[in-house]
């Protein structure tokens, strides 16, 4: 799950330099800040699918060889 944690620091870059550009470059910063909510999007999504397939395959029998 580094990857994980590499979007979740792109996000929040995101939204901290969207805050900074938003005071000079208004429309700027607003297409910043919903960048960042759209990796947060994409994260939450993975990290659920991610949850939701260890359970699916942790809970299967093995398979007969």
């Amino acid at each position: 799950m580094a990857s994980t944690r590499n979007q979740s620091q792109l996000a929040a870059a995101c939204e901290i330099g969207a805050q900074k550009l938003a005071r000079h470059h208004p429309r700027r910063g607003v297409r910043l800040e919903n960048m960042g909510q759209f990796l947060r999007h994409v994260l939450d999504d993975l990290v659920r699918s991610v949850q939701h397939w260890r359970q699916v395959y942790s809970t299967r029998p093995p398979a007969d060889d």
